[in-house]
């Protein structure tokens, strides 16, 4: 049965630095809604940091590889409940297992320097805007400020694997 592993967070939070490790070690498919937003920008299609049609277009796309089961991890930032309900429909119109991840970095000054450093993506003045609602149906919850990169990954795989296992279980 292919999985969907969906990331969430704020910039900043290393969504890309991890979803992108964990696609390679599970070798997912990997889609990252922030390109799909960039090149419908450079194509005259207005595009705001929460809007439909970079994620609709990914939704469609993970659902076709989830169809032919193969296995999709979603970079997203994911601010809201309704972009977040999306997947989980995508993951019981294709049977599929449904892993949500959501990042945060709760050191202030660390996020504001990734952000600070970064080539692209909003300004923290930009960033202090951004309405994020609460995800509470994430099955794992990681703070980048106070584990590494490497500590994450390890951690998303043994989250993945033991929540894989529960849903053998219930079988």
């Amino acid at each position: 049965m292919p999985k969907l592993i969906s990331f969430s967070g704020l910039p900043g939070t290393g969504k890309t630095t991890l979803a992108s490790a964990m696609a390679k070690h599970t070798r997912a498919l990997y889609l990252h809604v922030d390109e799909i937003q960039k090149v419908l920008k450079r194509n005259g299609h207005i595009i705001d940091p929460a809007s439909d049609a970079g994620y609709r277009a990914a939704q469609a796309v993970a659902e076709t590889n989830l169809r032919l089961g193969r296995s999709v991890i979603l970079d997203a930032v994911n601010p809201l409940t309704r972009t977040r309900g999306w997947w989980e429909q995508s993951a019981d119109t294709c049977n599929a297992k449904l892993f949500m991840i959501t990042l945060e970095c709760s050191d202030r000054a660390m996020h504001r320097h990734r952000i600070d450093t970064r080539r692209d993506g909003p300004t923290w003045n930009e960033l202090q805007q951004f309405r994020f609602e609460p995800h509470v149906t994430a099955h794992l919850r990681l703070d980048t400020a106070r584990l590494t990169a490497d500590a994450c990954l390890l951690r998303a795989l043994k989250a993945l694997k033991d929540h894989e296992r529960k849903l053998l279980k219930g079988m």
